[in-house]
């Protein structure tokens, strides 16, 4: 159709790599240290495909009911400088979530977010949904592709 809405894609930036990734306990911030999104890279897409991928195990146990994988932005602004980093007594801009299924299995997860257009670092805290007991794995990773809309 003429004049349908469109996303242009920026270019993918990996957030976490697999062979950077830590293991993620029930209730951690854990900064995404692999690649961080700068003032030049896509300045202005003000959206962000976020993808999650886990190992092949994915967890340590089978995740509760209820999990999820929240994403935190600690934006940076046009000069190169950071807001202050997340932590569980900062946990301010938020910006998403990923919602886990209740098996122990590799998932791949992706959501659309808002995202500031002058760049940021990304942060995700694991939350099990019931017990707590369930642990993100190593080699777990984090994209974003900055995107725009367009017609």
């Amino acid at each position: 159709m003429a004049n349908e809405r469109k996303w242009i894609k920026g270019t993918e930036l990996i957030l976490e790599t697999a062979a950077s990734s830590a293991l993620i306990t029930s209730g951690t911030v854990r900064e995404c240290d692999s690649d961080n999104r700068q003032p030049t890279d896509n300045a202005g897409y003000p959206w962000g495909l976020f993808e999650f991928s886990t190992a092949a195990g994915g967890f340590d146990v089978a995740p509760t009911a209820g999990a999820v994988v929240n994403i935190y932005e600690q934006k940076i602004n046009s000069d190169g400088n950071d807001a202050p980093n997340v932590s569980l007594t900062y946990k301010h801009d938020y910006i998403g979530r990923f919602i886990v299924t209740s098996v122990d299995e590799q998932q791949h997860l992706s959501t659309i977010a808002e995202i500031h257009p002058e760049g940021g670092k990304y942060w995700v805290q694991w939350i099990d949904g019931g017990s707590g007991t369930a642990q993100v794995v190593l080699g777990w990773e984090l994209r974003l592709t900055p995107l725009t809309e367009g017609t």
